[in-house]
């Protein structure tokens, strides 16, 4: 029997939470509400940026790491609002193929700056109590981030120009090597992207 622990029982209410509002529909938010962010001015807007722009985000693997999944990109409807993600994986370089010692996995969402995707994650993230276990509300290079940390794993959802939602997960690496995926993460080059 697998017994949670408060940090993985908070991560699976919130990600029950989204599947049960998934294709629900909402008041539209207020495009206007943005809150300034460094490297330029928020972007709001319906219609995502191309594939190709976003792939170029998606950042090689840092050292003692090697790209298992190369990016992809995955066009959706929520809402009917659409929603770019470009998704990319890696496994530690001693890691042998089909071993899970330990992975990360990647995904950039456009947003068009409305509340779909991820973007519904971090706004139910920004509004879970003072104190709650494992969530630590930080800011990565000036982007608002929330970070979600156990003995297992280190987790981070990054808002970048109130449309983009970058998120990482590290599993079985060390902290030193979270470290190094946010570090190969271009968000101020991602924040100028329209």
């Amino acid at each position: 029997m697998r017994v949670c622990t408060p940090n993985a029982a908070f991560l699976l209410a919130v990600l029950a939470l989204l599947v049960l509002t998934a294709g629900c529909t909402d008041d539209p938010a207020d495009p206007t509400a943005t809150t300034p962010v460094p490297g330029g001015t928020p972007s709001v807007s319906g219609t995502p940026v191309s594939p190709q722009a976003l792939v170029r985000f998606a950042p090689p693997a840092p050292a003692g790491w090697r790209l298992t999944a190369p990016p992809s990109t995955l066009t959706l409807d929520e809402d009917g609002m659409p929603l770019l993600s470009v998704t990319a994986s890696y496994a530690p370089v001693t890691t042998p193929s089909g071993t899970a010692a330990g992975d990360a996995d990647l995904v950039i969402q456009d947003t068009g700056g409305q509340p779909i995707g991820f973007r519904k994650l971090v706004d139910l993230l920004a509004s879970a109590p003072a104190g709650t276990d494992g969530l630590n509300r930080t800011a990565i290079r000036g982007h608002r981030a929330f970070e979600l940390r156990d003995e297992r794993s280190s987790n981070a959802y990054i808002l970048v120009a109130d449309r983009f939602v970058v998120y990482l997960a590290v599993s079985g690496g060390t902290p030193a090597d979270y470290d190094a995926f946010v570090a190969a993460l271009d968000l101020d080059g991602l924040s100028r992207l329209r």
